[in-house]
């Protein structure tokens, strides 16, 4: 046996580094800090928002309207024909439990009433020209 003292294994690992910390993301107040800029349509937006909840008298109906994506955005849907109002528990319901499971669950297809949506709201830009 050596005559050097036993160390803890305290003394032999390294110091631990800490992580480096990850920049919130600038957001430019020009496209309101959106990921897809390209693929917002806001005056679309500022339609749906105005439109009642596609389960308005449902029980768990309650909040303010909100523009939800059939499809995400991140998987290549984009505002046109893709966007309902719904609720914000219900909103909030579709990403909890996944767009198929909720519309299996409220009986109705999310992407008709996108495209319904859609054609109301180009009906009324038409008219308006």
């Amino acid at each position: 046996m050596s005559g050097k003292p036993l160390r803890s294994y305290a003394e032999v690992k390294e110091p631990r580094q800490p992580k480096p910390r990850r920049r919130p993301p600038k957001i430019n107040p020009r496209t309101g800090g959106h990921r897809f800029k390209h693929l917002v349509n806001e005056p679309l937006r500022e339609f749906v928002r105005g439109l009642d909840c596609v389960l308005a008298g449902k029980p768990g109906c309650r909040g303010a309207t909100e523009a939800a994506h059939v499809r995400a955005r991140g998987a290549g849907g984009e505002d046109f024909d893709n966007l309902v109002a719904l609720c914000q528990a219900h909103h909030r319901e579709l990403h909890f439990v996944g767009r198929r499971t909720f519309e299996y669950q409220h009986k109705l297809r999310l992407k008709v009433y996108a495209r319904a949506t859609t054609a109301r709201w180009l009906k009324l830009q038409r008219s308006r020209a």
